[in-house]
């Protein structure tokens, strides 16, 4: 009967395959870069995917494709390493040459066929893992695009149910993403939209995609009544009663693939498709379709139904022979079987491996064996895999190592350690760490039932840890808690270097992250010394040291830790340690940032970036611009801090965890510079982090500040201060208390505010850290002019004058003292000093970009001006704040609460000086400039006023004084002794 074993025609996808045709135009031209095609189960993405590649082969484009399964037992990067085979084979070693260039020794890690076409082949040296994983990405990168632009128009790559992928071929596809700008390469990628693991990273790599200008999504949606009817008659094989296809429509709700499943069971059963009440009564909805695949497979013979067994507990893509020895079967009747599941459409063959028509096919399969007989068929099909591919057992350990593991008791649980082992060794050749750490877990859980030996399980927690560190900060707390297991178990061996070493380990992972639990860190330093300090001078006492730096910043001791740095620097020298780098230049330059030598910090930082970019050196690369940009951040330049983060946001080496905590870093700076949308866009983004960067916990309290919720913002600054102050971080701790500090004084709860910022002040003073003591001491003067007791800021400003003497670029920070002064100024009613200060200070404020500090700069000068009776002056000041909210996207909080503001109170035993003839304060300033010979222009860009207002006050000025010119005007102040 036509179509019942054939593959299903393309229906009812006309438009999704005009839109992604052109798609394949524009890439023939260089305009490549990646769709997404998505849908529920059996909607027809893998159909619709080789429809497109039929026609970009008739179009002269190069096609390559390669899935993710859902199967145990795959080696990372499958999709990738399937559609790079393919070119393989179909290339000369000439052609191979040429296309993969010097990357074709690190692609051999993923095809090590390679070596065998190509024997000449280098090895490529280790420049430390992070590196040695960029250089394969950039490597299978390259070779894409040299695929691509050998071609006559181009490359279409298509990888299939990404949402089975593994962690590895996730970023390489991210990688990859970022480089086809300008790349006659088309990418798509198909995925379901249900039945995923939520917990899966496969949305934070939409999420990236989108980032990198993914296309808007195609969404396959259900075939209406009309598809449903051509699809049924095609599959059929001639015309179908209109009432069937109608219950089949009902039935299956429109999935192409349930259709042709309901289909093929009708006509197995003998239905005639011509009348009315064929499909009557079967309403098989798409929940029970499973139920519709057993029936169909219950009619195959038995010796099928043992071939599909075997092949469903192999996984898709098993060779006939290991199915065959897999499920016991002699040649002929295996040869039989596989012929009528290729004829039912159970099957269907690539090359020379095999794959189920469907995931849910072999899925149904594989959930019909019972519990006792699947161990058993999986040491089985471990055993068939040894027994045909003796020779080549190495590209074959993920699946030996799974099989083995499944099989439980049943198996030999040396064996299963084995390859589970070696599985995870195969997975680190190739930087698949993700990979390498699940296979060497499943390890230890066997080692663990079956008593294994200390050392063993100590070496292999060991590892674990350090490539989880090496992941990222959402791996920390499990790296930390490999290292304790592994602890005790070096010390029952009295392995004494590997405690240090441990200990020294958890140091690493303590003194880098800001929620890091401090005391139990200090805890791992006494104990990792008392064993080093007996030993010989090492890279590990430099790193002791190092390590020691870290937890003296963060517990505000910065003389001790810059000590403990120096001796780090200086031990690294002599034992010239390389691997060191990554760790003590940023803690070096974020302790001279805490003692005030900016410049000489941020030339360090930048140095290190430098050499790190030279290298590709992930962590270094991601250390240095971080603490660079929030160093930045912090002297008030959240623009300059920006392009810092984004300079190493630009770079593909970045592991994902990173980028998040660069971007959240970004979304804050959007959020100081007045960027609100783009913060609320970046905070969308990121979603729920895993890990407990600072400021991707104060990226929703600093919206919420700025969109006036203060209630809102103070809880989630409070709470993530007593963490951080539960922790011993005394630095993210006193930072945390500088936004908390200005929450409650707009929300009016002055006495708390004045509490939390003095509590703070006191740990930066006796700790040193220079930037963080002056935001404090700005903060607490302009709480002191609120009280109307300005005189006890003098302490204050005393302090900041004197750390702001040092002759550093204190950039945006430095506004923050101008406008204390100010306020101090016009509290004790020196109102042509605090004029001046204002001024400054928004000056300082719009160079560095920080709307809203210019806008409390503007209020505090309009209540000032208010006090001292200039009320035209002052509105205008109010009314300029106000329109820097609207712009910004203020919360309404914020201009209502502008509109109350009392004029600033007058300290104590101060008044408003008296000038001849009635001048008022403003126009004394005036007088000042004409007497300057200032022009009207220049006078209103001094003093910060409108052209007409400064006519407005010239002609007050005149009348007062009696003044015809000003010429008359300057001899009138020179006299009264105004200038």
């Amino acid at each position: 009967m036509v179509g019942v074993t054939g593959r299903a025609p393309l229906v009812g996808r006309e438009h999704e395959l005009t839109v992604l045709t052109g798609y394949l135009a524009a890439a023939a031209t260089g305009d490549g870069g990646v769709a997404l095609v998505c849908g529920e189960p059996g909607i027809g993405k893998t159909r619709l995917l080789a429809e497109l590649a039929a026609r970009a082969r008739a179009m002269g484009a190069t096609v390559l494709s390669g899935r993710a399964y859902d199967t145990e037992g795959m080696p990372p990067f499958v999709p990738f390493v399937e559609a790079l085979r393919a070119q393989v084979r179909a290339s000369s070693p000439e052609r191979l040459a040429a296309q993969l260039g010097r990357g074709a020794a690190d692609i051999a890690r993923l095809l090590p066929e390679l070596r065998e076409l190509l024997p000449h082949l280098p090895v490529s040296p280790s420049l430390g893992p992070d590196q040695d994983r960029y250089r394969l990405f950039e490597a299978v990168c390259d070779a894409l695009e040299a695929i691509a632009r050998g071609g006559e128009t181009g490359l279409l790559l298509t990888l299939d149910d990404l949402h089975w992928a593994d962690a590895p071929t996730l970023y390489l596809l991210q990688h990859l993403a970022g480089r086809l700008a300008g790349a006659p390469i088309l990418l798509i990628v198909a995925y379901r939209t249900v039945d995923t693991d939520p917990s899966h990273g496969f949305a934070d790599t939409l999420a990236t995609l989108a980032r990198e200008g993914a296309r808007t999504p195609l969404v396959l949606t259900p075939l209406g009544a009309r598809e449903t009817a051509m699809l049924v008659e095609t599959i059929a094989g001639g015309p179908v009663a209109a009432a069937v296809a109608a219950d089949i429509q009902r039935a299956t709700e429109g999935n192409p693939f349930f259709i042709g499943e309901v289909v093929r069971d009708l006509l197995a059963r003998g239905r005639v498709l011509t009348r009315p009440d064929a499909a009557s009564g079967e309403f098989v909805v798409p929940e029970l379709v499973r139920q519709v695949i057993a029936a169909r497979l219950g009619r195959l013979r038995p010796v099928t139904t043992t071939l599909l067994r075997g092949g469903a507990v192999l996984g898709d893509g098993f060779t006939l022979e290991v199915a065959r020895t897999a499920s016991g079967l002699e040649t002929e009747p295996a040869l039989d079987a596989l012929d009528e599941a290729l004829a039912a459409g159970m099957l269907r063959a690539e090359g020379e491996a095999y794959h189920f028509a469907h995931a849910l096919i072999r899925r149904t399969v594989y959930d019909s064996l019972s519990p006792p007989r699947r161990p058993r068929l999986h040491l089985r099909a471990a055993e068939a895999i040894e027994a045909v591919h003796g020779l080549h057992l190495d590209r074959h350990l993920a699946a030996l190592a799974a099989h083995y593991r499944l099989a439980g008791s049943a198996a030999d649980p040396e064996k299963a350690i084995e390859y589970t082992v070696r599985a995870g060794e195969a997975a680190q050749a190739v930087f698949a760490w993700e990979e390498a750490i699940h296979h060497w877990q499943a390890a230890l859980e066997v080692m663990e039932a079956g008593g294994e030996a200390l050392e063993r399980r100590a070496t292999l927690l060991q590892r674990m840890g350090n490539f989880m560190f090496l992941l990222g900060f959402d791996w920390y707390a499990r790296a930390v808690e490999c290292f304790e297991q592994a602890l005790p178990l070096f010390e029952a061996v009295g392995d004494a270097e590997q405690v240090a070493e441990m200990h020294l380990a958890q140091i690493r992972i303590f003194s880098s992250h800001p929620s890091a639990d401090y005391p139990r860190g200090s805890r791992h330093i006494q104990a990792a010394e008392a064993i080093l300090a007996r030993g010989p001078e090492r890279a590990a006492l430099a790193a002791l040291y190092s390590g020691l730096a870290g937890f003296a910043f963060g517990e505000l001791r910065t003389t001790e830790g810059l000590a403990a740095i120096r001796k780090a620097l200086a031990i690294n020298e002599r034992v010239g340690d390389p691997t060191q780098w990554s760790s003590i230049p940023w803690r070096l330059a974020i302790l001279q940032f805490a003692q005030g030598e900016i410049g000489t910090a941020f030339a360090t930082l930048e140095e290190s970036w430098e050499f790190a970019d030279r290298i590709n050196d992930s962590l270094g690369g991601y250390l240095a611009s971080s603490w660079r940009g929030l160093n930045t951040f912090w002297l008030g330049a959240p623009r300059e801090a920006r392009d810092w983060w984004a300079r190493e946001l630009g770079k593909p080496r970045l592991t994902p965890n990173r980028r998040q905590g660069l971007l959240a870093n970004v979304g804050v700076a959007c959020a100081d510079a007045g960027e609100l949308g783009e913060a609320a866009r970046l905070q969308e983004e990121l979603g729920t982090v895993a890990y407990d960067m600072m400021a991707v916990n104060y990226l929703p309290p600093q919206l919420a500040f700025r969109r006036g919720a203060w209630g809102e913002a103070q809880a989630l600054w409070t709470a993530a201060q007593d963490r951080h102050r539960r922790a011993g971080n005394r630095v993210v701790e006193a930072e945390y208390a500088i936004w908390l500090g200005q929450v409650l004084q707009v929300a009016d709860k002055h006495a708390q505010a004045e509490t939390v910022l003095r509590d703070a002040l006191a740990l930066v003073v006796a700790g040193l850290n220079l930037p963080l003591e002056l935001h404090l001491r700005a903060r607490l003067v302009l709480l002191a002019a609120d009280a109307g007791q300005a005189r006890d800021a003098e302490p204050h400003l005393s302090r900041g004058r004197e750390i702001l003497s040092n002759g550093e670029d204190w950039r945006g920070l430095a506004g923050r003292v101008a406008l204390a002064e100010a306020v101090t100024a016009a509290a004790r009613g020196q109102a042509v000093e605090a004029d001046r200060g204002f001024a400054r200070a928004i000056a300082a404020f719009r160079q560095h970009t920080l709307p809203w500090d210019e806008a409390e700069a503007l209020t505090y000068w309009g209540r000032a001006l208010l006090a001292a009776g200039r009320r035209e002056d002052g509105a205008t000041r109010l009314a300029a704040a106000d329109d820097l909210y609207q712009r910004h996207a203020a919360g309404e909080a914020w201009r209502t609460r502008l509109s109350s503001l009392p004029p600033l109170p007058l300290s104590v035993g101060t008044s408003v000086p008296i000038y001849p003839d009635g001048l008022s304060e403003r126009e004394v300033e005036v007088l000042r400039l004409i007497a300057a010979a200032k022009s009207n222009p220049e006078i209103a860009a001094a003093l910060v006023i409108s052209l007409n207002t400064v006519y407005h006050h010239v002609s007050h000025i005149f009348q007062k004084t009696g003044a015809a010119n000003r010429v008359e005007a300057a001899t009138y102040a020179q006299r009264h002794g105004l200038v």
